[in-house]
């Protein structure tokens, strides 16, 4: 990831926000469905997030709480409270930072010239959690842009499943091996839902 000094108290500043977030939810507004990989993504929940609102999805069709996916949007205010501009690489650095902090396994992470927006970067952050008391680990590939003049972070979830700690990373293994760069082209060409509209 390119680094530059400039961004270290943006950095802590919106590493620190992001872990305060709020658990609010805003009233129900519906949002239109995201296709990804031929498969179509339903809204079902608003949320306030630290720095502005995050839209959930999930598999048509399936219970969001017991999905093996989901697709998380979540779009950030122009500054972070305090006057400092949010930047798609000050939030990538953060999502990693934070996602480190909770105990996640980080892979490399990357920028790419974005294609929907001529001119700019995106910010790829993969990551992934193993869960053996669960039998189950989380893998997080996120995509962080510029969407006109929002900060836009774009997650894809995919869970897999093994009997411990070994066998739930050689599935972790398994599905980045033989998906990532599908998933990852994938999230690099889609684009954010509506920004939501105050009040809403």
């Amino acid at each position: 990831m390119v680094r530059d000094v400039r961004l270290g108290k943006l950095f802590a500043a919106i590493c620190a926000a992001l872990m305060l977030s709020s658990p609010a939810i805003a009233k129900t507004v519906a949002y239109p469905p995201v296709s990804f990989v031929g498969q179509t993504y339903d809204f079902y929940k608003k949320e306030k997030i630290a720095l502005g609102w995050a839209l959930y999805f999930a598999p048509r069709g399936q219970n969001p709480d017991r999905a093996d996916q989901a697709i998380i949007v979540n779009y950030f205010d122009a500054d972070d409270g305090k006057g400092h501009p949010i930047s798609v690489e000050g939030i990538a650095r953060a999502m990693a930072e934070q996602d480190k902090e909770k105990g996640a396994t980080l892979l490399p992470s990357f920028a790419t010239p974005d294609a929907l927006n001529p001119g700019k970067y995106s910010f790829f952050v993969p990551v992934y959690y193993l869960y053996p008391a669960d039998k189950n680990g989380d893998i997080w590939i996120s995509k962080v842009s510029q969407f006109g003049d929002t900060v836009v972070g774009m997650l894809y979830k995919q869970q897999v499943y093994g009997a411990d700690s070994a066998a739930i990373a050689a599935a972790v293994k398994g599905w980045l091996l033989q998906n990532l760069r599908t998933y990852g082209a994938a999230l690099g060409n889609l684009s954010a839902p509506p920004k939501p509209a105050p009040g809403d």
